[in-house]
């Protein structure tokens, strides 16, 4: 397979909801524990939606003015992890800060992956570059999520993703799989 296999991966209420007090419901905690605890026996990266990534992050301040005048190469910007643990986010518009490269997930330190479309603005890229924070440039527009999952596998050798939501990035996911990779998972 030329791209990395996704497993998708989420704890939801019964309504379908990802977020909500059904996490503090009794009997809940050995579900969140084990939903964490799987995470890398899955997988060895995660990925997650702009939405969900800033809910869950905190999203410290930046001024885009000092790179106004920054060259940025073209494309893809590559850092890697050296346990093989990555972080993809995507964020089309590029809209999340971070305050480190890394993220950490039950004690294992991911390097976070950027995944935005050509269109996003160079200063953004910039502050990618200057954070140390890899970002992958996707063609495709609307679900760039085929693209990103075979440079995730030929630049850092990720074999399995575990997609951890939201709502959107999901939707996306299923709409780039097509009928003939999501016959038996529905």
């Amino acid at each position: 397979m030329d791209r990395a296999y996704v497993i998708c991966h989420m704890a939801v209420s019964l309504d379908g909801k990802i977020d909500g007090d059904f996490h503090e419901a009794e009997k809940s905690e050995k579900a969140g524990a084990y939903y964490y605890d799987v995470i890398f026996d899955l997988g060895s990266s995660m990925a997650g939606g702009r939405v969900t990534t800033r809910m869950y992050s905190p999203q410290p301040e930046v001024n885009y003015g000092k790179y106004q005048d920054a060259e940025v190469p073209e494309g893809d910007y590559i850092v890697k992890n050296e346990e093989g643990h990555y972080c993809l986010v995507y964020d089309r518009e590029g809209r999340c800060t971070w305050e480190a490269p890394t993220s950490t997930m039950n004690g294992v330190p991911m390097q976070i992956v950027e995944v935005v479309t050509k269109a996003v603005r160079k200063e953004y890229l910039a502050y990618l570059r200057d954070m140390g924070i890899s970002y992958l440039l996707t063609e495709e527009k609307e679900h760039p999520v085929r693209e990103s999952l075979e440079k995730l596998k030929r630049f850092y050798g990720v074999e399995r993703l575990v997609l951890t939501g939201g709502a959107s990035i999901n939707g996306g996911f299923l709409k780039s799989a097509g009928r003939k990779y999501i016959h038996g998972m529905v």
